[in-house]
């Protein structure tokens, strides 16, 4: 779609959403034909955990306009705690007990969210209580692909027939094969395909490959990796309870690399555990969550208590009255 020099994020994202919920129907009527002519929906939207509550508003709105239905009944949640409804719901319950704790980091391709629960209650209504904040920033897994493209222009970039194919090609292999490889091993070595360029001894190219080191590639993709620490170490450090264990989901959330770099400094009483389906967590929990509570008589998972994200309050100045008021001893 072709856009005007000025337009606002509002109706890129109510045109985005105007077509996702043309698509949709049409997606699920190839799978349940007919029946899904007399079925009804409800949208629910999750959106990062570091979003004020103005961008949420403006997203119901957007959805409004974009035909998801009225805004008071679109249901927006936050991407870690769908996460964590999916985490403990679907086969994670026995290992979990009533006053754990346990760290959602939910690291998708874009942002890194974390949210810290305390479990209330396990049966017969999931009962969670916030015990810290949920928190992100843009570091999730497309910023790997960021920092390693800039790599490999610094080191390639003035090679005769260096070109975007170059690259491109060069980057289709790390998107899909080392960085879903790579655990962090330093001696482990990778050669990534430089089609069109020269044999080069003293850059490592041989046969159109370029040999990248584990040292390299750790080197490399250490900042994000350094950030999506500071962030779960905030939520253990600011938690009230001490956390039990830390789930990885999203994308991201299933590298190895990122699963034995949080290993190697998260302290070791704490868990790391990467669940089955961690990559489609937030859908799969967003989708419980809003069935649960739609369920009758009452919802059977309730987050009962927050850590708030803001505070107000208001200034008051009144004349002191001899005779009225006591004064201050």
């Amino acid at each position: 779609m072709n856009y005007p020099h000025r337009v606002t994020a509002n109706k890129v994202l109510i045109d985005y959403l105007h077509a996702l919920q043309e698509h949709i129907p049409k997606v699920l009527k190839d799978q349940f034909g007919t029946a899904l002519d007399s079925m009804s929906f409800k949208y629910v939207i999750a959106v990062p955990a570091m979003w004020p509550e103005k961008a949420k508003a403006q997203t119901r709105t957007c959805a409004e306009k974009a035909g998801f239905g009225r805004a008071s009944d679109i249901q927006i949640i936050s991407e870690p705690e769908a996460a964590a409804v999916h985490v403990m719901t679907k086969g994670h319950l026995s290992a979990l007990e009533v006053d754990d704790t346990i760290v959602i980091c939910d690291a998708g391709g874009g942002t890194v969210d974390c949210i810290t629960f305390t479990i209330l209650a396990l049966q017969p209504v999931l009962r969670l209580k916030e015990s810290a904040a949920g928190d992100g920033k843009l570091c999730g897994g497309i910023f790997l692909n960021n920092l390693f493209e800039h790599f490999l222009s610094e080191r390639l970039g003035n090679c005769e027939g260096w070109d975007d194919d170059t690259l491109g090609a060069a980057m289709r292999e790390f998107e899909m094969e080392t960085k879903r490889s790579f655990s962090g091993d330093t001696e482990q070595d990778f050669f990534i395909p430089v089609p069109g360029l020269a044999d080069n001894e003293s850059l490592g190219i041989h046969r159109t490959s370029y040999k990248v080191t584990g040292q390299e590639l750790m080197d490399t993709l250490l900042p994000v990796l350094a950030e999506t620490l500071e962030l779960v170490m905030r939520q253990i450090r600011l938690s009230k309870n001490s956390p039990k264990s830390v789930f990885l989901v999203g994308g991201f959330g299933q590298s190895p690399l990122l699963f034995e770099y949080l290993r190697r400094f998260i302290p070791p009483k704490i868990n790391i555990i990467a669940p089955v389906n961690g990559w489609t967590a937030v859908a799969r929990g967003a989708c419980v969550k809003a069935l649960a509570d739609m369920s009758n008589p009452a919802p059977q998972i309730q987050v009962e208590s927050r850590v708030a994200r803001k505070h107000y309050g208001i200034t008051n100045d009144v004349p002191f009255k001899d005779g009225h008021d006591l004064r201050k001893r």
